[in-house]
């Protein structure tokens, strides 16, 4: 249907389903040191990701605002760069947006400029981007949005 129809796609906010370390396929749940493991190859897509499943595109996090990484990834690929990589301890952080949490005994590693508070908001301005770009490119054409955001349970991080 998605192709017949046309329709663009794309997967946007907490994909929380499986996606796996590449290139050995692990669950990504629980490793604190996720993203400089000498084993694991971030030059690679994410195994079982959005991509895997026939979304066009995706701007996601593996467990949302829940667990490491504390890192988006794009069509599969991760955003942080290494030297951009921070260890984050449990509990309350200042941001720009409030206060961004690590909840309970979820340390783990991510982007130094993680911020649970902006995560809904960064998923949302993500949507526009995309619906944006699929009106200015393919306006005749139908597509189909995907968007979960964090707000669903705790740790909430209002801004």
């Amino acid at each position: 249907l998605r192709d017949r129809g046309g329709y663009r796609t794309a997967m946007l906010g907490k994909w929380h389903l499986g996606a796996r370390v590449p290139p050995v396929g692990i669950q990504t749940n629980g490793l604190a040191d996720i993203l400089t493991h000498p084993g694991y190859n971030w030059d690679l897509p994410l195994i079982e990701g959005p991509q895997d499943i026939g979304f066009d595109s995706s701007y996601m996090t593996i467990s949302g605002i829940y667990n490491p990484p504390y890192s988006f990834f794009r069509d599969g690929y991760l955003t942080t760069i290494p030297s951009n990589i921070t260890f984050w301890e449990p509990g309350e952080h200042n941001s720009p947006n409030g206060k961004s949490i690590i909840w309970r005994k979820q340390g783990g590693q991510g982007d130094v400029n993680w911020d649970s508070a902006a995560y809904n908001m960064i998923v949302v301005n993500e949507t526009i981007s995309f619906i944006d770009n699929h009106l200015e490119n393919r306006a005749d054409d139908p597509f189909f949005a995907y968007v979960a955001l964090g707000a669903a349970h705790r740790p909430h991080s209002p801004p």
